[in-house]
């Protein structure tokens, strides 16, 4: 197939006062066969599991919105059930951030903003090890011997962070950061 069936999806947006505002977003998705050839014999494979997929997002203005904060929260959960493909998508994922800036100066021209998160994902021992050596978080890479691949995991929890501070108007502007990303995020 092509696409994945929506079964059902939800979106409510919108702001609760003039300071708060509220994002919600969901969706669930059908099981999808594809017809598969194998040496002459033609049979369906489930190649997409169903699916709920879902995000929801709040954030909240002070002073004129000279600050702000915000949080958001995501997660996928499918229903595996072939195992095939159980060795190729995760069962599950989450993800949660909290985020803010703040104008330190009465003209909005220096702002310093920053986020923080975590995030969680399962699934089987084959996809873990699959996902431990992917580009993304490359655990096997020489240069990093504070990592290690765990071949019995079922899941991976990490975390990540940032902090800038800029410099937005005027004839030049600046920006300086700083984050870090633990590899299991």
């Amino acid at each position: 197939p092509d696409r994945t069936t929506i079964l059902g999806a939800a979106k409510l947006s919108g702001k609760i006062t003039n300071s708060w505002s509220f994002a919600a977003l969901t969706a669930v998705t059908d099981r999808e066969y594809g017809e598969v050839d194998s040496a002459g014999v033609r049979f369906k494979e489930e190649v997409e599991p169903r699916s709920l997929y879902g995000v929801v997002r709040t954030q909240k203005e002070f002073n004129e919105a000279r600050q702000a904060i915000g949080m958001i929260g995501s997660i996928v959960e499918r229903g595996v059930n072939n195992e095939q493909l159980r060795g190729i998508v995760n069962d599950r994922a989450a993800s949660v951030g909290i985020d803010g800036w703040s104008f330190l100066d009465r003209d909005r021209v220096w702002v310093l903003t920053g986020w923080a998160g975590a995030s969680y994902v399962s699934g089987s021992r084959e996809r873990m090890l699959d996902l431990q050596r992917s580009a993304v978080h490359f655990f096997q890479r020489p240069d990093a011997a504070y990592l290690s691949i765990d071949p019995n995991a079922t899941s991976l929890t990490g975390w990540a962070s940032r902090v800038w501070l800029d410099k937005v108007t005027g004839n030049w502007i600046f920006n300086a950061a700083i984050g870090a990303i633990n590899p299991k995020f």
